[in-house]
């Protein structure tokens, strides 16, 4: 891949461990493989989705700090601004896994843990 414009696009990185993406097609054009990043995070996104609100309908004995922090972040999930607020709460009430390894959702809570860099709704 020609790496000429490589010195014109600096990677920088803010606090958070987060700054700008950049990618590089060598077959599509820039629509195609920007479409194909938008409906892979729709696609990602609404597993999680789908797992949240499995949780949140399960019967299980939930700790009180994730219920509330599921149910926040579900609440903001659309919304960028947001679910920026709500995604930090959740992630910290997630990474106990020791308060809920034996519930019957595990698997669920397991696939959001797996999937802390989309609890935050990306810009696309």
């Amino acid at each position: 891949m020609w790496g000429g414009t490589a010195g014109v696009a600096p990677y920088t990185m803010d606090k958070d461990g987060c700054g700008p993406s950049y990618a590089n097609s060598l077959f599509e054009d820039g629509a195609e493989f920007g479409a194909g990043h938008s409906f892979a995070y729709i696609q990602r996104r609404a597993k999680l989705a789908l797992e949240a609100d499995k949780i949140l309908a399960c019967n299980c004995t939930l700790p009180a700090a994730l219920k509330e922090a599921l149910a926040a972040w579900r609440e903001t999930y659309e919304d960028g601004e947001s679910s920026t607020k709500t995604a930090p709460g959740l992630q910290a009430a997630l990474e106990a896994k020791d308060s809920w390894a034996d519930l019957v959702c595990a698997p669920s809570l397991q696939y959001l843990l797996d999937e802390l860099d989309m609890l935050v709704k990306p810009s696309v």
